[in-house]
């Protein structure tokens, strides 16, 4: 029942943005965009609370999630459905090595 609450949920907000966007005349690429980096902030929460009382550490994020809602557009303009996954599995690969090297930050393996 959970998921398929959260699925009507996703739904609802998602379909809601894109008419929000259509009202206003938004290019829906902003909304995509915007939704992707808004995905992030679950998984950084998550992975990263004992660091999210650093600034310097919440402007990476900030920039991480930036990054990755362009690439998401990027991948849906240029690249082929089937490199979707490896493309995003580096990235997010490569941000979480960012985080380690510039700040220390140990994903944490609660799930």
């Amino acid at each position: 029942m959970l998921l398929l609450g959260a699925a009507l949920l996703v739904c609802v907000v998602e379909g809601a943005a894109f008419w929000y966007a259509d009202v206003y005349n938004v290019n829906p690429a902003w909304v995509f965009f915007g939704l992707n980096s808004a995905a992030m902030i679950p998984l950084f929460v998550r992975n990263f609370r004992g660091q999210l009382k650093r600034p310097s550490f919440l402007a990476f994020l900030a920039g991480w999630a930036i990054v990755h809602g362009l690439l998401v557009l990027a991948l849906m303009l240029w690249v082929p459905l089937l490199y979707w996954i490896p493309i995003l599995v580096l990235e997010l690969f490569a941000g979480y090595i960012a985080a380690r090297f510039l700040f220390g930050a140990v994903a944490s393996d609660r799930i």
